[in-house]
């Protein structure tokens, strides 16, 4: 399934570029190393999704870390047997 959902990012050098700005502009990198950092640009895929697709359901083993870069999501959650759905939080970017 994961196979699916993901695609390598191309290896141009403005796609690499592109890469280590999302990280260096992410929070979660701010302590990094430029070394780390390339490291890391090395591991990032690009993902896609339609709307109202599914990113990952409750219980799957995770196969990695989302940043959202553009666009927005949602996390709703199935109400135990019954066939309604809470809103939980969404965001934007």
């Amino acid at each position: 399934m994961a196979a699916s959902l993901w695609r390598p990012l191309f290896k141009s050098a403005s796609g690499e570029e592109a890469i280590e700005k999302l990280l260096r502009d992410n929070i979660l990198f701010s302590d990094v190393t430029a070394r780390q950092i390339g490291f890391e640009r090395n591991m990032v895929h690009l993902g896609r999704y339609r709307q109202t697709e599914l990113i990952f359901r409750r219980g799957e083993t995770a196969v990695g870390m989302q940043i959202v870069c553009k666009g927005s999501v949602a996390c709703i959650v199935k109400l135990f047997a019954t066939s309604m759905y809470q809103h939980l939080v969404g965001y934007q970017r």
